[in-house]
């Protein structure tokens, strides 16, 4: 899963941005926040300095005057691969078409707001998506080879102290798994479970883990009675898979394995699937 045009267009900031052109664009997936309101060539040192997948915030203040400078700039976004660029309307408040239709033409999203949104509250948000999604892979990685590899106790241990960092005295694992779920649906849930139970949930393929403090909820019912309340009527299908309790940490690593069992089972069984 990957940060997309559109994930970003969802952002608070953004919510009264106006799409100029390239709306078949909004696939294209945003690697990393950049700007700059001078085109560059191949022969500039800092052509070095730009990279695929970049989206570009900028006000377009040099460009706003010549028409030519505005599209050989759009130009250079669109041949060095930019995911899209987002302007201030400050100097620009629309496009001139052979620049919309150049963008139109190669799906690259040209989006303008207003501006009084303020630079580095945009380049905080966007980094922040980015940051968050990039944890998220590498907390999947970390479970895959958990789940899948062979480790020494060191190495497991390790990497049982990256995902749970604060392991509790007695807890329990969760593993949900989702059905028919579109992948960017799983981000908002992630936020969503954790300001309904104040849990982590750590992303892994089509669901993920839940770790829970039976220090906390004396009763496990309390979280699996929240988690429909979450997922409806958005995620209607899915299945839970249950850890044996533990109160030694030690037992942790198997009980991300039991939890996945149990889901298996319960997924042939239909034991456990809402």
């Amino acid at each position: 899963m990957s940060i997309l045009v559109r994930d970003v267009l969802k952002l608070d900031l953004l919510k009264d941005a106006r799409l100029i052109a390239g709306k078949r664009g909004l696939d294209r997936e945003v690697l990393r926040v950049n700007f700059t309101d001078c085109p560059l060539s191949a022969s500039d040192p800092g052509y070095s300095l730009v990279q695929k997948g970049d989206l570009y915030i900028l006000s377009l203040y040099i460009q706003s005057q010549i028409e030519t400078e505005l599209y050989n700039l759009i130009n250079f976004y669109i041949q060095t691969g930019s995911a899209c660029c987002i302007v201030m309307d400050t100097y620009i408040k629309d496009f001139p078409d052979d620049v919309k239709h150049m963008a139109d033409k190669n799906n690259y999203p040209i989006i303008s707001v207003n501006d009084d949104i303020p630079y580095a509250g945009l380049i905080q948000k966007i980094s922040n998506l980015l940051m968050t999604e990039q944890l998220d892979m590498f907390t999947e990685v970390k479970l895959y080879s958990l789940l899948h590899e062979q480790h020494s106790v060191q190495e497991q241990q390790d990497i049982l102290n990256y995902l749970v960092p604060n392991c509790p005295a007695k807890f329990a694992c969760i593993y949900v798994k989702f059905f028919k779920v579109p992948p960017r649906t799983l981000r908002s849930l992630k936020n969503e479970i954790f300001e309904q139970i104040h849990i982590p949930f750590l992303n892994y393929q089509n669901g993920g883990f839940l770790v829970v403090d039976l220090g906390v909820y004396k009763k496990l019912d309390v979280v699996l009675k929240t988690l429909p309340k979450v997922f409806y009527p958005e995620i209607p299908d899915y299945i839970v898979g249950i850890s044996n309790f533990s109160n030694s940490t030690e037992r942790l690593a198997a009980a991300f394995h039991e939890a996945v069992d149990a889901s298996l089972i319960g997924e042939i069984t239909e034991i456990g699937r809402a």
